[in-house]
């Protein structure tokens, strides 16, 4: 394997591994925001319920981006 190829894939590997926990996080707490704001719990239960599948579709794509 060349030196290059190998440095890729550390890199690829750094970048899902660092940048995944801090995406899903950022999803996480910008999902709570509301909650945490007005302090109503069921606003996060209907919103996942209504974006359940474009949130999952957004995790999948942004694993595949990194």
């Amino acid at each position: 394997m060349r030196k290059q190829e190998s440095i890729e894939i550390t890199g690829a590997k750094a970048s899902l591994s660092l940048g995944l926990p801090i995406g899903i996080g950022a999803m996480v707490l910008f999902a709570l925001y509301s909650v945490i704001m007005t302090g109503e719990s069921l606003f996060l239960f209907g919103w996942f319920f209504t974006n359940g599948f474009a949130t999952l579709g957004l995790l999948i794509a942004f694993s595949f981006t990194l």
